[in-house]
């Protein structure tokens, strides 16, 4: 069962900010393979400052 988390900024520089991009990478349970939350992708661009 997923449980609802609130969005995920990037911690980039000492300060939090908003992707770029909406993309999302999946967190996956080893043992069930079941999708338990996801996190923001970081691009080459959210980290140049």
């Amino acid at each position: 069962m997923a449980f609802p988390m609130p969005v995920r900024q990037l911690f980039i520089d000492g300060e939090w900010r908003e992707p770029l991009l909406k993309n999302r990478i999946p967190i996956i349970n080893p043992s069930t393979e079941e999708i338990i939350g996801d996190i923001p992708a970081a691009t080459a661009e959210d980290v140049e400052v």
